[in-house]
């Protein structure tokens, strides 16, 4: 850890603790509140259709870290797969913004973040998202 790392550290933890949509949390919030958005305005539209939706809304948000041919590439999938659920589109959200894209990845491999660690932090963020499904689940 270099010293930079150590006087960054308590200033990245103040600026999460301030502005929780900077973090998983705030990812996941996000995308539950615009799921309700779209079941709000858009009532007879088949679930799928909802979830490609916000799907394509992730692709086509500004300010991304990864040119957007290759969030088309690695959402491609998902979109096509007629059995997706909003826990599946939040949890791959999450995990490719957080962990799974390109910069994101290099940038963990180069802090020599323990595996471990990452995935502690991968099944915390699951566990997030239940909690927050299970609390839309009962707002219904």
């Amino acid at each position: 850890m270099t010293f930079l790392d150590i006087i960054m550290t308590p200033f990245k933890l103040l600026l999460m603790k301030l502005f929780p949509g900077m973090t998983p949390i705030g990812t996941i919030r996000t995308q539950i509140s615009m799921y309700k958005r779209f079941k709000k305005k858009y009532p007879d539209v088949a679930e799928n259709d909802i979830l490609n939706s916000l799907i394509t809304s992730r692709i086509n948000a500004p300010f991304r870290d990864v040119p957007k041919e290759i969030e088309v590439e690695y959402y491609t999938p998902l979109i096509g797969s007629p059995k997706k659920t909003l826990e599946d589109v939040i949890t791959i959200m999450v995990f490719y913004e957080w962990f799974d894209n390109p910069p994101r990845r290099a940038s963990l491999s180069a802090k020599n973040i323990p595996v471990e660690v990452i995935e502690n932090e991968r099944k915390r963020c699951e566990t997030l998202i239940k909690k927050e499904l299970q609390k839309l689940k009962l707002e219904s």
